[in-house]
């Protein structure tokens, strides 16, 4: 295999895969790997995980960028902010209250 067809499969698994994977994952995979993680480093003459990947985004800009390289994150639900009771006010914002004044 040549680097060119290599950086093509990864690029072809990272699109089906729908983002890029952390290294540990791509390691955690091993054997099921489209490229084994042990070759890769001899592939590309000793580059770690992360200039692989930077030389696939080089080398095919448009389709690196169609992957969406970060994991799409899911909105946490904002919380429901409920008016105060009589029990949760300080003894100066209940004497507000009875006067009629704005605590604010």
């Amino acid at each position: 295999m040549s680097k060119k067809e290599i950086m093509e499969t990864l690029l072809e698994y990272f699109t089906t895969l729908g983002r890029v994977p952390l290294r540990s994952e791509y390691k955690r995979l091993g054997g099921d790997a489209p490229v084994h993680p042990k070759l890769l480093k001899r592939y590309f003459n000793g580059k770690d995980y992360h200039a692989i990947c930077k030389t696939i985004s080089r080398a095919y800009p448009v389709e690196w960028a169609a992957i969406g390289t970060k994991p799409v994150e899911q909105e946490k639900p904002k919380p429901v902010l409920e008016p105060a009771s009589e029990d949760d006010l300080s003894p100066l914002e209940k004497l507000r209250s009875v006067k009629g004044e704005s605590s604010e």
